[in-house]
């Protein structure tokens, strides 16, 4: 929050079929928010259409969201 690395987040396997498979986003993050009360935990979206909760303080992912759509097809997910 106040400009200094606090963590970093791993690059996930862009050759699995499933997102939710790999350990980090595998396309360019297209947006990024702090937890509003939780100082180890931050959100990012991305442009493999996941969005991840993460654990700032281990560097490591908690939770994947992956929207599942109508119509087959990607779509960017964004803050």
């Amino acid at each position: 929050r106040d400009g200094r690395e606090l963590s970093e987040t791993p690059l996930g396997d862009m050759y699995l079929r499933d997102a939710k498979n790999t350990k980090g986003h595998t396309a360019a993050v297209t947006g990024g928010e702090w937890h509003p009360v939780d100082r180890n935990c931050g959100a990012t979206s991305s442009e493999d259409g996941t969005v991840r909760l993460w654990d700032l303080e281990a560097g490591v992912q908690r939770t994947v969201i992956k929207p599942q759509l109508r119509r087959p097809g990607r779509t960017t997910a964004a803050a």
